[in-house]
């Protein structure tokens, strides 16, 4: 069946319903290697670099919190063992 007897047979809505579809099928091949990828990618290094971040913001915060427990036990004055709490 050649291009013109198929075209006679079948009519244009169908010959524009199957060229719509390819031009669906080459836009959404076309955004997944040129944006959905890409922006995958970068997502994941982004993650990887917060996963760093966060990593750092702890440790730091875990040095922070020694540090002031330890100037708290120098500078406050502590209470004589016979002092009741209540």
């Amino acid at each position: 069946m050649d291009l013109h007897q198929w075209a006679s047979t079948f009519g244009l809505p169908a010959a524009a319903l199957i060229a719509i579809g390819l031009g669906v099928w080459r836009v959404t091949e076309w955004s997944a290697s040129n944006l959905i990828i890409p922006l995958r990618d970068k997502h994941f290094e982004f993650l990887e670099s917060l996963q760093a971040t966060l990593k750092t913001i702890a440790d730091t915060q875990e040095a922070m919190a020694s540090e002031i427990n330890a100037i708290t036990r120098a500078t406050l004055p502590r209470m004589p063992k016979d002092q009741d709490h209540g």
